[in-house]
């Protein structure tokens, strides 16, 4: 049976995760937060509130919870290239505002300068400044999937009809029934104009960011609304399937068949102990 403290733990770690895909920050960041106070030790949790974090381009945040798990995991290579992306982001952030500073500090002293000449009766002129002025770059920030870093591109203008290209759903659904990674999920899709909604229930956070990346590169899809999806930490075992090539279908690596085995010792007595149907707990990360 399970202790009080490993049913909290996966409360507050699945409704944090449902609470990133309905878009609620706030609520994932105070059950994470809770949950580390609980278990300062859980590695998934921290990584998630960092991506959090950063999405939220809180990166100094994400950053500190990112290597509180390399001191735990020093070679975890995911978190260290999220840190690499982060540190890249603060500083273009950090360059923007000296460039805004710059900008103001320059009108400041063309605005006094004009008053000046305006109170001691000279002539009214405008400089001309021969140094040449920063570009002025407007930033979106688009909504993305949990496991990735938010994204800044230039906003750019509204596209006309004819530049616009229609989702093709169909073409989606046949590429994704021959792709042998996620031919197995259950999911649909509804596409209006350029925004694609997607539906279902996945098993793991891999999953969800593989799909996700699978489904950007069709053309017409500009915006994917992913709050019809939920991840659930639960598969159903196929035919002739072993521990071993469910981590590597799950998780893309053969070798978290511990971790799988490891949450449902309820149910198995060994790893070979698995049957066709068979409904299995699986981590969310």
């Amino acid at each position: 049976m399970k202790g009080t403290e490993d049913i909290w733990t996966d409360f507050l770690m699945g409704t944090a995760v449902d609470a990133v895909l309905r878009g609620n920050y706030t609520s994932a960041i105070g059950r994470l937060e809770r949950l580390l106070t609980i278990n300062p030790e859980l590695s998934d949790a921290r990584v998630l509130l960092g991506q959090i974090y950063a999405r939220q381009a809180r990166y100094e945040e994400a950053i500190k919870q990112w290597q509180e798990v390399l001191k735990k995991e020093p070679d975890n290579s995911e978190v260290k290239e999220a840190i690499r992306k982060a540190e890249g982001f603060k500083t273009i952030r950090d360059r923007g505002s000296f460039y805004r500073r710059n900008v103001q500090r320059r009108f400041l002293i063309g605005v006094v300068g004009i008053l000046f000449m305006v109170l001691i009766g000279g002539y009214l002129t405008i400089p001309s400044v021969s140094d040449p002025q920063p570009e002025q770059v407007v930033y979106r920030v688009e909504r993305m999937e949990v496991g990735s870093f938010i994204e800044k591109s230039p906003i750019q203008t509204e596209p006309t009809e004819t530049e616009k290209t229609m989702i093709d759903t169909e073409e989606i659904c046949s590429a994704i029934k021959e792709d042998k990674t996620l031919s197995f999920l259950s999911i649909t899709f509804r596409a209006e104009n350029d925004k694609l909604f997607v539906y279902g229930r996945i098993p793991t956070l891999y999953l969800y960011e593989r799909l996700i990346e699978f489904l950007r590169r069709f053309p017409g899809v500009k915006a994917i609304d992913t709050t019809g999806i939920r991840i659930t930490g639960l598969y159903v075992v196929e035919k002739n399937e072993i521990l071993q090539t469910i981590a590597r279908k799950l998780y893309g690596s053969s070798h978290r068949w511990e971790d799988v085995f490891r949450v449902n010792k309820e149910k198995l007595s060994s790893p070979d102990r698995i049957y066709y149907e068979m409904e299995l707990k699986v981590p969310f990360r």
